[in-house]
């Protein structure tokens, strides 16, 4: 079993009165929640932290429980609000050809903070993987 354990600092990323002005400026101005979102999509589609204190949790198990059954799962938690970005994974190899997969994924927090603010709460996959 491995385990992570990570601090993440960014300088860029906004601090609490800058969060608490980000909520308050789109509640404010709903003209604005659009421009508001879009910036925060695109910090997120280049990787950009979007919150300056953060840890990471990460814990991989190959052969859990039986053999080929790997589980993987993390969690990216706001240190400020203490939302989180879960995510769990179980992955089986039935042979050399046939795998399954199941991928289920959360956001947790209030509705003023930064991941629960988000407008998708979870979503789950399933994957049936042929190697051929």
């Amino acid at each position: 079993m491995t385990l992570n354990l990570e601090y993440h600092f960014h300088q860029g990323a906004l601090d609490g009165d800058e969060w608490a002005r980000w909520f308050a400026f789109g509640g404010a101005n709903p003209l604005l929640a659009p421009e508001l979102w879009y910036i925060r999509g695109y910090a997120a589609d280049q990787l950009e932290p979007a919150s300056q204190h953060n840890a990471f949790v990460r814990v991989a198990w190959p052969n859990a429980a039986l053999n080929n059954l790997e589980v993987d799962a993390f969690a990216f938690v706001n240190l400020r609000d203490g939302s989180t970005l879960t995510q769990a994974t179980a992955s089986y190899a039935m042979s050399d050809r046939w795998t399954l997969a199941l991928s289920l994924s959360a956001t947790v927090g209030t509705a003023q903070s930064e991941r629960g603010s988000l407008p998708q709460s979870s979503s789950a996959i399933a994957d049936v993987v042929y190697y051929f």
